[in-house]
C-alpha cells in the first residue's frame, strides 16, 4: 500500500499496515514535492500553445505520459486497475477543488488555530488530485477519444492545482514570521505522515477578538468601523511607500515593500494608535492579526491600484 492511500484509506476497511518507517515516509513526501517542477515542465507539452503539436506526435505524447506517471511514485499513491471512461474521469475532475478554494485552504492554515485539521485537508486534496491525474494518463495512453479535452484538464491539474497545493511546503506564502510558520508546517506535516495527533493551540481571548474583527474588516463594500479601520491602515502604509518613492522609480516592487511593512509590528501599532487612541495593547494586537489575515485573503485588492500606478 502506498503512503497517501494508507493515510487516507477508508477507516471501515480492515487495517493494512504500512511497513515504511518514519524516516522513509518523510523522505518520500519531500522527494515528491521536490520533483514537482519537473512534472510542471513536462506538462507544458499539453498547454494550449503546445497541445495540438503534441497530439500530432504519438511517440512524443506517450513519452511525456510515461515520464509524468513515473514521477508520481507508486510509493506515494496508487490507483486500482479498473479503467475509467472519459465521462467518469471528467466527473471525477469536477469533484476536485478549484484553485481559489485551494488558496482558501492555504490562507485558513496560516490564519486559523486548528492548523493540523486544515493541512490534512490539503493532503487529502493532493491525494485525490494525484489519483485523477494517474487515471487520465492511463486513459489517454489507451484511448483516442476525448484526448484533447482530458489533456487540457491534466495540464490545469498539474500546472495550477498542484502548484497551489504545494505552496505551504515550499515556502510560497506571506507571513509576518515566515521562519516560525515554516517550522510549524514541517512539524504538522511530519505528524500527518506518521499518523500522529498534535495538540492544537487553544485560541486566546485576543485571537477570538481578532477572528470577529476579521469578519467585519473583510467586507469590502461595508462601512463598518472595523472595515474603515482596515482601509485606514492600508492607506497609511501606501502613503509611507509613496513618500519614499524616488522620482522615476519603478512601482512594480511596491507590493513587496507593502508586505515588508505589514510584518512590522511597531509600525502597525503606531498607525492603529493614531486612529484608535483608547485601544489597549491586546486590542491593538487583535487588529494587527485581523488586518494581516484580511490582507492575506486578498480583501484589500481593491485598494492596491494606488500602490502600483
Amino acid at each position: 500500500m502506498s503512503l497517501l492511500n494508507h493515510i487516507f484509506r477508508d477507516k471501515s476497511e480492515i487495517k493494512r499496515e504500512l511497513t515504511f518507517d518514519a524516516e522513509k515516509r518523510i523522505k518520500l513526501w519531500e522527494k515528491h514535492v521536490e520533483n514537482f517542477p519537473e512534472r510542471e515542465q513536462l506538462v507544458k507539452e499539453f498547454s494550449p500553445k503546445n497541445l495540438d503539436n503534441t497530439l500530432n506526435d504519438e511517440t512524443k505524447l506517450q513519452d511525456v505520459l510515461n515520464k509524468l506517471e513515473n514521477l508520481i511514485s507508486s510509493e506515494i499513491v496508487i490507483v486500482n486497475e479498473e479503467e475509467k471512461t472519459d465521462k467518469e474521469i471528467l466527473a471525477d475532475i469536477t469533484k476536485l477543488r478549484e484553485n481559489h478554494q485551494i488558496e482558501t485552504l492555504n490562507s485558513k492554515f496560516l490564519n486559523e488555530a486548528k492548523k493540523q485539521e486544515t493541512l490534512i485537508e490539503i493532503f487529502k486534496e493532493t491525494h485525490n488530485t494525484l489519483v485523477v491525474e494517474l487515471k487520465i494518463i492511463r486513459f489517454v495512453r489507451k484511448n483516442t477519444n476525448s484526448r484533447k479535452e482530458i489533456l487540457q484538464k491534466l495540464f490545469r491539474l498539474i500546472f495550477f492545482n498542484e502548484a497551489h497545493l504545494y505552496k505551504l511546503f515550499v515556502g510560497q506564502f506571506f507571513s509576518a514570521d515566515k521562519e516560525k510558520e515554516a517550522n510549524r508546517i514541517k512539524e504538522i506535516t511530519k505528524a500527518i505522515l506518521l499518523e500522529e495527533k498534535l495538540e492544537e493551540a487553544v485560541e486566546s481571548v485576543t485571537e477570538e477578538f481578532a477572528r470577529e474583527l476579521f469578519k467585519k474588516m473583510s467586507q469590502v463594500e461595508s462601512d463598518h468601523k472595523f472595515r474603515v479601520l482596515g482601509e485606514y491602515i492600508f492607506d497609511e502604509l501606501v502613503k509611507i511607500i509613496n513618500e519614499d518613492l524616488k522620482e522615476g522609480e519603478d512601482t512594480a516592487d511596491n507590493i513587496r515593500k507593502l508586505e515588508d511593512l505589514i510584518k512590522n509590528n511597531g509600525l502597525l501599532a503606531n498607525i492603529i494608535k493614531k486612529k484608535r487612541k483608547k485601544y489597549t495593547k491586546d486590542q491593538i494586537e487583535a487588529v494587527i492579526i485581523a488586518f494581516r489575515k484580511a490582507y492575506s485573503f486578498g480583501h484589500f485588492e481593491n485598494l492596491e491600484e494606488d500602490l502600483i500606478t
